[in-house]
């Protein structure tokens, strides 16, 4: 039975991410080892995600500056080194030595990050890169990585219930219309393009509620946007993930493409590639500018495409959407999820056996 170390930089981990790992450590193979690195907070965030320490999984939360050697563990105990983030395959590194390691990228890491980790992945000392959707493993392999290995993060549906207790607990009046934007990470969720689009549905006479995480820019623009148009609608900042919120959605919008990745590193893709998965699965409506690998994720779930990101097109598709809300069962599971966690688990131990019986450099094969 194989050991294996999961690394996580807590401060990076998405909360999809944090499914896929509970998803390992609940499959009952393997003994399984949990180094967290972080802040305070970010800790705790960790944790009420679901990395949490009980018999099955010993964890050590270590708040130390990021970059630094840790000698919290000895590689050599461990027949796999599994790093979670760009950051936690640089903290990997320090410790891992002869180990064969597996980074799994979320999204596309900053341009030092994706330089360094693509040298390490050349010289072979990481021997597995995985990512959630080809979009990100095609701007991996741009980025020098060479062949990366496309595993999409589980989807559990049990998590999705909950709809009536979630609004109560929000504070969300019936009448409401509840407007979500997803994506990963929640950093990239622009809070005020979420809230203009959600007063240009209340001007034409629909009570909106745009939700948005903690985490997401411009959260102070947003409200006073709201404030300025006399509180025609409303922006709630919750403390939750996007993921955590998908239940009490009415209707949910992607982000458009992220930040360039600075010399020479493309485009981050889409950043909501792993949650559209959910939401999907949550039956609840998408709308978003249109893009080939996010209606590869989708299958036969109900999304609606923009000709662009543009707010005009948006709020065309949004309109029409609106209409067509009250003629769901917001409490149905829409479509067979399109990653189970039985699914994921069977697709990583793949990885981890290859890299231990073969000892090949598994991003060129």
């Amino acid at each position: 039975m194989a050991r294996i170390l999961h690394i996580v930089d807590a401060g990076e981990i998405g909360a999809c991410a944090c499914v896929a790992i509970r998803s390992l450590i609940d499959s009952g193979e393997g003994e399984h080892f949990l180094l967290m690195v972080g802040t305070g907070a970010e800790l705790d965030r960790a944790r009420r995600l679901g990395l949490t320490p009980d018999a099955t999984i010993p964890m050590r939360g270590v708040r130390i500056p990021r970059g630094h050697a840790i000698d919290a563990c000895d590689a050599k105990a461990f027949e796999i080194v599994h790093a979670w983030s760009s950051g936690a395959g640089v903290i990997g590194g320090k410790i891992a030595g002869e180990t064969p390691r597996v980074v799994s990228l979320g999204w596309m890491p900053g341009h030092a990050d994706a330089r360094r980790l693509a040298g390490v992945a050349r010289r072979g000392g990481i021997r597995a890169v995985t990512t959630p959707d080809e979009a990100t493993a095609l701007l991996c392999r741009e980025a020098g990585f060479g062949a990366v290995r496309t595993v999409a993060w589980p989807v559990d549906p049990p998590r999705l219930a909950g709809r009536a207790s979630l609004r109560r607990r929000i504070g969300i009046h019936p009448e409401e219309k509840v407007f979500l934007a997803i994506g990963e990470p929640t950093s990239e969720i622009d809070a005020k393009v979420v809230a203009y689009q959600a007063g240009v549905a209340s001007v034409v006479g629909q009570r909106m509620v745009a939700l948005v995480p903690e985490g997401a820019r411009d959260l102070d623009r947003a409200v006073r946007f709201t404030l300025y148009h006399d509180e025609a609608w409303r922006v709630v900042v919750v403390p939750l993930e996007p993921l955590e919120m998908l239940a009490c959605a009415d209707l949910v919008l992607l982000q458009p493409r992220g930040s360039g990745g600075g010399e020479g590193i493309p485009l981050r893709p889409v950043t909501s590639h792993s949650i559209v998965s959910w939401a999907v699965a949550a039956g609840v409506p998408v709308v978003g500018e249109d893009c080939a690998e996010v209606r590869s994720i989708v299958g036969n779930g109900r999304i609606e495409f923009a000709e662009d990101a543009s707010p005009l097109a948006l709020n065309r598709v949004i309109y029409r959407m609106l209409s067509f809300v009250d003629q769901t069962d917001p409490n149905a599971v829409g479509v067979t999820p399109v990653q189970t966690p039985e699914r994921y688990v069977e697709a990583i131990r793949s990885v981890y056996r290859s890299v231990i019986t073969s000892g090949s450099d598994l991003i060129h094969a």
